[in-house]
């Protein structure tokens, strides 16, 4: 990463300001609220654990309304399509609801969670805890570790354990405002 993210973004997210979304957790309520995340994410993740950069593409599209089994109110969920090169390569989502003290995305790797010893559906699962720090939205997401057993914890990562960072650029396309999944 040649910038900081506080410098990429234009905004320095503190400490504090994280423990604040951990600590009062919330959701979103409108599809407002994911439409300042839908566009093209054009952007590398920094693998600090390979120490190798790989091109991490993604299309967020404009959230639908679906019922839900789990909450009495009716989810958002936003299709994710991801690429490498052009290439459609996988498909995942974001998800919230205003009853759940959370929203949540289906990030899937393009390699088998199960290839490396670990459960269909254990890497790839986010969890995550919106804010905003003036007009900036932010996100705090939470991940398993995928060399632990699935278990209750309260740290976001595992001490000494750091798997990257990730900076995109966002472009809104008339298309984003389409959603994906009425799409073929």
């Amino acid at each position: 990463m040649a910038r900081s993210n506080a410098t990429f973004a234009g905004v320095d997210i503190t400490k504090s300001e994280i423990e604040t979304a951990l600590g009062t957790p919330s959701s979103y309520n409108s599809a407002a609220d994911w439409l300042v995340w839908a566009g093209v994410h054009e952007g590398f993740w920094y693998d600090t654990y390979t120490k190798t950069i790989h091109e991490d593409d993604a299309t967020w599209y404009r959230p639908d309304t679906e019922s839900s089994p789990e909450f009495n109110s009716d989810t958002l969920h936003q299709d994710v399509r991801f690429w490498t090169n052009e290439t459609f390569l996988r498909a995942g989502w974001n998800e919230s609801n205003p009853d759940a003290a959370f929203v949540r995305e289906w990030d899937p790797k393009d390699w088998g969670p199960t290839d490396h010893g670990h459960r269909k559906g254990y890497v790839g699962t986010h969890v995550g805890y919106p804010f905003s720090k003036g007009e900036a939205s932010c996100i705090v997401w939470i991940t398993p570790h995928p060399d632990l057993p699935r278990r209750l914890r309260t740290s976001a990562t595992p001490k000494g354990w750091d798997r990257g960072d990730g900076q995109w650029s966002v472009k809104l396309r008339d298309e984003m405002l389409t959603p994906s999944r009425r799409e073929k």
